[in-house]
């Protein structure tokens, strides 16, 4: 069983991969931590849906502090398993990208407005990219033809 922290890393995009790779390694089954990660997130789904039909108005306040904040120790988690995984030898690439997922991890965490206002200009420059890339595309098959 490969129980190392590089693991992490690489199914950190996975939904699943609290579950399917932290509770087995305190005695669970695969198929028994996935039914338990979902049995929790549905759960929580529902406790959060009522709270938030019952009180809509705080639920505006409070959601988007909350979600800097999960958004922010998620960051710090996959920081940490980047950073872990460049020093035992995958690159300094990863390394690097530990470094830095680590501090915009800390800043959404620790400063929640700070961290809505990081996302928006990450989120519009990433729009910004995709749109040159866009018309690069478009300008590349003119000039081919097709």
């Amino acid at each position: 069983m490969n129980v190392g922290i590089y693991k992490h890393r690489k199914r950190a995009f996975n939904d699943n991969w609290y579950w399917e790779y932290k509770l087995p390694l305190v005695g669970e089954s695969h198929d028994q931590a996935l039914l338990l990660g979902g049995i929790s997130s549905l759960i929580f789904g529902v406790l959060a849906g009522i709270l938030v039909l019952q009180h809509p108005l705080q639920s505006a306040l409070i959601l988007p502090g909350t979600l800097m904040f999960v958004l922010g120790i998620m960051g710090i988690a996959i920081g940490i398993t980047s950073l872990l995984a460049g020093v035992s030898g995958e690159g300094w690439g990863i390394g690097a990208f530990g470094i830095i997922s680590i501090i915009i991890g800390a800043a959404l965490a620790t400063n929640i407005i700070a961290g809505v206002w990081m996302l928006l200009w990450v989120i519009a420059g990433l729009l910004i990219v995709e749109g040159i890339i866009a018309i690069y595309m478009v300008l590349s098959k003119r000039s081919t033809g097709h």
